[in-house]
């Protein structure tokens, strides 16, 4: 495993509110993605990074959701380009902006992969550099803060990512068409107009996808078995710490 590469630049928000306008950004992730956490089914869902607290997902069916990061108000408490669980052990794993902050953000998808179980799901959200955000860049007084201090990805080169890893990419979308450097960023009427015209163009992208896995040799169906789903296991046993440990243990 390679090392991560360090970014003195890279300062991650520690919540929605150490970003501008981040409380809209929360708004607009979570009315965008309410529509897709219907799929996310299962017994286990992660959302990593200290952005995770502040999306509403309850309308995943997950049993579990636990938020993961290394600040102290995570439910387990670990770094995220080292994930201590064990392989095909949670059924969705969320990255909100996570990427963006990321010295290593290939090695963090990966983790978040390897972890998935196969038709499990990753939903991540990213910066565009695709749209309005990207003045904030070109400003000296914005670009040394959040989310202008981040690196930003094309959804493109995210679903190239994916696409290496074996996912296939299921739902995209972007939300939230406002550069953020003004004092009002709800502007109804330009909103429509962005979704309608240049849907490529909102500030925030989202990609819902799903890990593929395809066996070497074909498995024939056992008609007489009756499969039941049961919970596993998923920590590999170090490194974590937070309120969730004693809830896997069960």
């Amino acid at each position: 495993m390679r090392p991560a590469v360090t970014n003195k630049a890279l300062r991650a928000p520690s919540d929605w509110q150490a970003m501008t306008h981040g409380d809209f950004l929360q708004q607009q992730i979570s009315s965008a993605v309410e529509e897709w956490l219907p799929r996310l089914i299962g017994y286990y869902m992660l959302t990593l990074g200290p952005l995770a607290k502040g999306l509403d997902l309850s309308a995943s069916s997950c049993r579990h959701q636990l938020t993961v990061h290394d600040q102290k108000d995570a439910d387990l408490i670990t770094h995220l380009h080292q994930l201590p669980f064990q392989t095909d052990s949670v059924d969705a794993c969320v990255l909100p902006l996570c990427l963006d902050f990321s010295s290593d953000p290939h090695q963090m998808l990966r983790e978040a992969h390897r972890i998935v179980i196969p038709d499990g799901h990753l939903l991540i959200a990213g910066c565009n550099p695709l749209s309005l955000l990207m003045l904030g860049k070109l400003s000296p007084s914005h670009r040394k803060v959040a989310p202008w201090n981040g690196r930003f990805f094309t959804s493109h080169r995210m679903k190239d990512w994916l696409q290496l890893l074996g996912c296939e990419v299921v739902a995209e979308q972007t939300t939230g068409y406002s550069s953020l450097m003004g004092k009002h960023t709800r502007h109804e009427g330009f909103h429509q107009f962005g979704q309608k015209f240049a849907p490529w163009a909102g500030s925030i992208y989202l990609i819902l996808a799903k890990k593929r896995e395809v066996p070497l040799t074909p498995i024939r169906p056992s008609w007489q078995t009756s499969r039941q789903m049961k919970p596993v296991n998923v920590l590999s046993g170090a490194g974590v710490a937070g309120r969730g440990f004693r809830q896997l243990r069960r």
